[in-house]
Formats: C-alpha cells, sequence, structure tokens
C-alpha cells in the first residue's frame, strides 16, 4: 500500500511543477490571471465625425487607409503585434489581451504601398509613402479599468501638391518629382522621420485623358518633423525615354501635418526656372514656379 501512495505523491508533486512552468510572470503578475481584454477604436483627423469607424471607412481625404498596425511593449520589450488590413472585418477596432502592468502600444495606420516593419529597428518603411497617422498610447493596465479606449491618431507626413498651369503636352507619359531629400519611413518610438533617401525620383503617371488639360495636379507624401525645414524639389515631364519640361523649386517649406502648394507652368517656359516660396502663411505654403 505504500508503493501507491509513493507513487500518487510523485504525479502530483510533477503536475504541480508543470503548472508553474505554464505561468509567465510580467511584472510580477501570472499572464494566465492577470490580463485583460481591451478593445480599441481607432480614430484621428482622418475622420469626419467623432463616431465608431466601421470596415472601409477608416479613411483621409477621401482615400482609405489600408494598413493598422499595433505594437505592445512593457518595460521595453515588443509583448505582441498585430496588422490589420482594410480587408479585416474588425479594422479600425482591434481588440488586444493586455497584462496588468504598463505598457507603451504604438498605432500606425496608413495607406503607402509595399510596407516593411522592422521590430529590431523599431521602424516602418515603404515603397512610397501615402497619408500615415501615429500614436504612442502610454496605458496602464489594472483589472478595474475600463476596457474601452478610443485612440486619436496623428497625422505624421506632409504633402507636396504641384498644379501644373499650362496644358500638358502630347506625349507626356510620366511625371518625375524628385526631392534632394525625402524620408520613407517612421521611428514608432519616437514618431520622427527615418529611411532618409537623397536624389531619389517619385514617378507619377500621367493619364492620357490628361493630355492637353490645365491646373492638373499632382502630389506625394513624405515623412517629416515638427520642425520646420527646406528642401529643393526637381520637377520633370517625360514621354517615357525623354525630358520633355523641367521645373525646380528652390528651399520649399516642410513641416508634419502640412501641405506645401506650388503652382506655375510647366511646358510654356524654356530651360529650369529656380524660385523660393514666400513661407510667411501660418495654415499653408503656397508659390509659384
Amino acid at each position: 500500500m505504500k508503493k501507491p501512495f509513493a507513487l500518487a505523491v510523485m504525479l502530483a508533486a510533477i503536475l504541480m511543477t508543470a503548472c508553474q512552468n505554464d505561468l509567465y510572470v510580467a511584472d510580477g503578475l501570472s499572464v494566465n490571471s492577470t490580463t485583460k481584454q481591451f478593445n480599441f477604436t481607432v480614430k484621428g483627423s482622418f475622420t469626419d465625425k467623432w463616431q465608431p469607424v466601421t470596415r472601409g471607412s477608416l479613411a483621409a481625404d477621401g482615400q482609405e487607409l489600408t494598413d493598422l498596425w499595433i505594437l505592445d511593449y512593457q518595460n521595453g520589450a515588443l509583448v505582441q503585434q498585430l496588422h490589420q488590413t482594410s480587408n479585416d472585418a474588425d479594422f479600425g477596432t482591434p481588440s488586444l489581451n493586455l497584462t496588468l502592468g504598463n505598457h507603451h502600444v504604438y498605432f500606425i495606420a496608413s495607406n503607402g504601398t509595399t510596407p516593411t516593419l522592422s521590430t529590431p529597428k523599431h521602424i516602418i518603411t515603404w515603397e512610397k509613402v501615402g497619408d500615415t497617422f501615429y500614436k504612442d498610447l502610454l496605458l496602464t493596465v489594472e483589472a478595474s479599468a475600463n476596457s474601452n479606449r478610443t485612440v486619436t491618431l496623428d497625422r505624421s507626413v506632409t504633402k507636396l501638391n504641384l498644379t501644373i498651369l499650362d496644358a500638358i503636352k502630347e506625349g507626356t507619359s510620366t511625371f518625375i518629382i524628385m526631392p534632394h531629400v525625402w524620408y520613407y519611413g517612421i521611428d514608432y518610438f519616437t514618431g520622427r522621420p527615418t529611411s532618409q533617401q537623397t536624389d531619389q525620383p517619385i514617378f507619377v503617371e500621367c493619364p492620357s485623358s490628361n493630355i492637353g488639360l490645365t491646373d492638373r495636379e499632382i502630389s506625394v507624401f513624405g515623412f517629416s518633423s515638427t520642425t520646420e525645414w527646406t528642401n529643393n524639389i526637381t520637377l520633370y515631364a517625360t514621354d517615357g525615354t525623354f525630358v520633355i519640361a523641367q521645373a525646380d523649386i528652390n528651399n520649399a517649406p516642410f513641416k508634419r501635418n502640412r501641405a506645401t502648394a506650388y503652382s506655375g507652368a510647366l511646358f510654356g517656359t524654356e530651360g529650369t526656372m529656380n524660385l523660393t516660396v514666400n513661407d510667411t502663411w501660418d495654415d499653408s505654403e503656397t508659390g509659384t514656379w
């Protein structure tokens, strides 16, 4: 009778040890017994009304955002991450199980193309930057805390708007915008621009329906800091092989969440023009080339 009793004690000890090993302790609390589900509703200046965002309605300036990243950090370490796309049924309204304690939860929403996430470098880069919004949410999770959170994201990009006043020349197929300096990524720890490129062309297709039309607008996005900085821009019109028109803009000012707008004749000029913008406006920057 002693052997079965001893065996039972050994089995109980093994089971207790196994259960203890299954518990992952963070901030002195067991993740199995101290997690709380949080339901987030993502908002920002891209929503027209203060109302729940539904599938397909996460948009900025009439353009749908396509990607949403959520990265949960605790004690400086990445705990979990979530990537949603506009095809997801709960796009813009994600849910996460968070352990009790302090968290930095980073939100990034964008419609840029070909995004690449690097968690070791804590950056996201895009092949072509689109409208992008960001938030670093400092969150203390408590057992009694309200688990519903509305998160308002702020725009983290600048935009260059170019309006070609004269008629688009026959044969034009592509515009090339060449910023001397442009930023293609964001450091989500700081919200600052990263992935700087120098004299890298940005190609914008010219639809055949625009041939002969005036006042055609093209625009590109890039990441920017909140401190104003200046940049030189060259605009080319090409027929796919040769440059058929060119205009230069010097010392164009850029700032996060602000559009820099230039307008001028492109095809009716000879040679290049080097003009600077008047940067005295508070809400926007305008000028001509």
